[in-house]
């Protein structure tokens, strides 16, 4: 996906923005992946997340 982080953070962040305003409750899991695995976030509500950037 080399060349497309910029449209998948785009989508990610456009994503997590309309879930948050979703009444009920929603918890998020958030996986960065290529040849190493890190958690971003583990079943946290989805309001308490921050959008992600390239950093």
């Amino acid at each position: 996906m080399r060349g497309l982080e910029k449209d998948t953070i785009g989508g990610y962040n456009s994503t997590l923005t309309k879930l948050q305003v979703v009444e009920g409750e929603c918890r998020i899991t958030t996986v960065l992946f290529d040849n190493n695995y890190e958690p971003l976030h583990d079943r946290i509500d989805i309001k308490a997340v921050s959008l992600i950037t390239e950093e």
